[in-house]
């Protein structure tokens, strides 16, 4: 009896023991189970809230996915710094998507514009695809393939095809990136134009591709024009043909409508050859830059961030300065204007490269002129050359001293006419003079 109490005793033990042994492993599943109810509820919350952050998590995860099947199948016929561009190319695709649908606010803002980036980033998906497909080993039925100890050759994959594939995928990438920095630049116009200054009038609007000389966006003097710089490294072009007979001051100005962009400018001539660069370190600052260009050429004004990577809106305008006198053009002997003894000229030097020929009418009598620079200004160093009727270089005088008058008096043949030339000495200065042919 007492035995058989012992064994009901050690049974009843041994049950505890078990019971007693499963209360942790219950307690560890129970608490896995609600971290993993937690998790999954977090992760749910964060769906609803952030639709772009779930886009780019489920793009990133399917494109990683596929990219380490390929680094350890066909790393070897792909090539190693070709599987590194795919790779890298993977995680811009998912970040371009991810950025698109924050800009347009997950396609409300613009749903066209969301649905050719979702588009952009299945196509690359599709690319890496073709690829998978190339590279996989072929594998024999196991039901029909008759049993073998030695397994069946696997076939190669066609490195052209491969090849073909890798470079469409990156090409695909490239396109991608290129659509989202025209979206990120249509939705800051569209901001920009809901808060346009009343004080200007916006007539023109940039349009991409202008990212280099070939391909500019062609502006009209004196319109304003409504651009931005959206993405680091971004560069726009603009070309512009100045007015017909003059030469004159041309002004590009810039008008920052961002607190962040540094503006910087690079000016090339018709001949594509930069000639001068103007810049403004300091964020929100307004540029603008002026140069004297030659008539019915063809000018271009290359914009882009100072550090090259801030990003902003601006307007921008090429102004016809005007600053030619009412005797221009008279920069050559054959274009000199004429003027009639005793009677003054009021007239300039645009710039230092400025130099203006006149005629003096001939008389029938010879005579001795004195031809005389009076200088209206405190700048010009003056030059007056003289030519006969055969326009050779007879006589000349000019002061070094900057706003100094000068005179020379000449003997003129009877019937004969006779050039002047007006310059400044050094070539650098300009300013307004009077000039005076009188008879002594």
């Amino acid at each position: 009896m007492a035995n058989s109490d012992n064994v009901s005793k050690n049974a009843a033990h041994k049950d505890k023991r078990w019971y007693e042994r499963l209360l942790p492993l219950g307690a560890v599943l129970g608490g896995l189970g609600t971290m993993a109810v937690l998790y999954m509820g977090y992760d749910l919350i964060k769906t609803r809230m952030s639709p772009c952050e779930s886009i780019f998590r489920q793009t990133a995860v399917a494109l990683s996915t596929k990219l380490k099947f390929l680094k350890a199948e066909g790393e070897l016929e792909i090539g190693h710094d070709k599987m590194a561009e795919l790779s890298e190319r993977a995680q811009m695709t998912a970040l371009n998507l991810k950025t698109c649908c924050t800009v347009l606010d997950a396609g409300r803002l613009n749903p066209e514009q969301f649905i050719a980036c979702k588009s952009k980033a299945r196509s690359y998906e599709t690319r890496v695809d073709e690829i998978v497909t190339l590279v996989a080993p072929a594998k024999p039925n196991a039901s029909s393939a008759p049993k073998s100890k030695d397994p069946p050759p696997v076939a190669s994959p066609d490195l052209g095809k491969v090849n073909t594939k890798v470079a469409a995928a990156i090409e695909v990438s490239k396109s991608f990136n290129q659509h989202l920095v025209k979206v990120r630049k249509d939705q800051v116009l569209e901001t920009l134009e809901a808060i346009t200054p009343e004080h200007v009038e916006v007539t023109a609007k940039e349009k991409e591709l202008n990212n280099n000389l070939l391909q500019s966006n062609r502006v009209k003097i004196d319109t304003w024009v409504t651009g931005s710089i959206g993405a680091s490294g971004d560069v726009d072009v603009y070309s512009f043909t100045t007015p017909k007979v003059h030469r004159d001051w041309i002004t590009v100005e810039l008008q920052n409508r961002s607190t962040g962009f540094e503006p910087k400018f690079v000016f090339y001539d018709s001949e594509k050859t930069g000639f001068a660069t103007a810049y403004k370190t300091t964020a929100g600052a307004d540029l603008s830059h002026s140069f004297v260009a030659k008539p019915s050429t063809t000018y271009f004004a290359q914009l882009s961030s100072y550090y090259g990577k801030s990003t902003g809106v601006y307007l921008l305008r090429v102004r016809s300065g005007k600053a030619y006198d009412k005797f221009e053009p008279n920069e050559h002997i054959l274009d000199a204007k004429p003027m009639q003894r005793g009677v003054t000229i009021e007239a300039s030097l645009m710039d230092g490269g400025d130099v203006d020929y006149y005629a003096l009418s001939p008389t029938d009598t010879a005579d001795k002129i004195n031809v005389r620079i009076k200088n209206m200004s405190n700048t010009i160093h003056p030059a007056i050359t003289i030519y006969d009727a055969q326009k050779n270089s007879t006589n000349n005088t000019y002061s070094t001293t900057s706003g100094a008058d000068v005179e020379i008096t000449v003997s003129v043949p009877a019937k004969q006419k006779i050039y002047i030339r007006v310059h400044d000495y050094y070539n650098k200065a300009n300013g307004s003079y009077h000039l005076t042919a009188t008879v002594k």
